[in-house]
C-alpha cells in the first residue's frame, strides 16, 4: 500500500513538472535607448507581447511584464508567455513603454518589432525606445547642464540616414522620422478606390502621406504647363 501511494505521488509530481515545462516559455532581451537619459525613480517599464494579425481590429494582449526597479538603460526584461496562446501563421509584436512616477508617458518604441516563434520558443529580442516626454529629474532647463543627445539614426544593426526628415523631442534632441508616412506603425494608410498613397515632402522639410491617383497634387496643371511649353516651341 505504501509503495502504491509513493508511486502515485511520483506520477503527480511528474505530470505537474511536464505541464509547468510546457507553460513556462519566455522572451528575454533589453529595452535600449540611444541617448544618455536616466530613468526617473519609481518609473514603470512595461513590456508587452501582442497578436497583431488583424489589421482592422485591436491587437490582442498575449503577455506583459512590468519593471519598477529600473534606473538606467539598458533594462533587462523577461516576459513569460503561454505557448498555447501562440497560433501558427499569426503575427506577433513586442513593445515597450516607460511611464514616469506621475504616470506620464516618457518613452515608447516607434517601430513595430516582430516576434518569430518558428525558430525558437525562447527568442531574445531588444526593444529600442525613443523619448517623447520631459522629466523633472532630467530636464536640462532646470538643472542647467548641457543636454547630451544620442546619435541621430534609425534603429537597426547598420547606420541609416533619416529618410523622412527629423523631429525634435521635448528634451530638445533631434530624432529620425524612420517610418514610411504611408505605412506608419500599426496600420497602413487607407485610401479610396483606385487611389494609392504617395509620399510628399512639405515646405518645412518633413514628409507626409497623401492619397490620390497621381504622384502630383495638380496633374492637370502639369499637362497645361507642358502644352504651353510645346506651343512656345512651335
Amino acid at each position: 500500500m505504501f509503495h502504491l501511494f509513493s508511486f502515485t505521488i511520483i506520477i503527480i509530481i511528474l505530470i505537474y513538472t511536464i505541464e509547468s515545462a510546457t507553460i513556462e516559455k519566455f522572451i528575454t532581451g533589453k529595452v535600449t535607448h540611444a541617448g544618455s537619459n536616466t530613468i526617473d525613480k519609481n518609473s514603470q517599464v512595461k513590456v508587452e507581447l501582442r497578436d497583431v494579425s488583424l489589421m482592422d481590429a485591436p491587437s490582442k494582449l498575449i503577455a506583459s511584464t512590468t519593471i519598477t526597479s529600473a534606473k538606467t538603460f539598458p533594462i533587462s526584461y523577461k516576459l513569460t508567455y503561454n505557448p498555447s496562446d501562440i497560433t501558427p501563421n499569426h503575427h506577433y509584436a513586442i513593445s515597450a513603454t516607460i511611464n514616469g512616477p506621475d504616470n506620464k508617458l516618457l518613452f515608447i518604441n516607434d517601430v513595430r518589432i516582430r516576434v518569430d516563434f518558428t525558430n525558437s520558443a525562447f527568442p531574445t529580442i531588444d526593444v529600442a525606445v525613443i523619448r517623447i516626454g520631459g522629466s523633472s529629474d532630467t530636464d536640462t532647463k532646470k538643472s542647467g547642464h548641457k543636454k547630451e543627445c544620442g546619435p541621430v539614426k534609425c534603429p537597426g544593426n547598420k547606420p541609416k540616414q533619416c529618410a523622412y526628415g527629423y523631429q525634435k523631442t521635448l528634451d530638445g534632441c533631434e530624432i529620425c522620422k524612420c517610418n514610411d508616412p504611408c505605412n506608419p506603425p500599426g496600420k497602413a494608410k487607407l485610401c479610396g478606390p483606385k487611389q494609392r498613397c504617395f509620399i510628399e515632402k512639405k515646405p518645412d522639410g518633413t514628409f507626409e502621406g497623401r492619397c490620390g491617383t497621381s504622384s502630383s497634387k495638380h496633374p492637370d496643371r502639369n499637362k497645361h504647363e507642358k502644352h504651353v511649353s510645346d506651343s512656345n516651341i512651335m
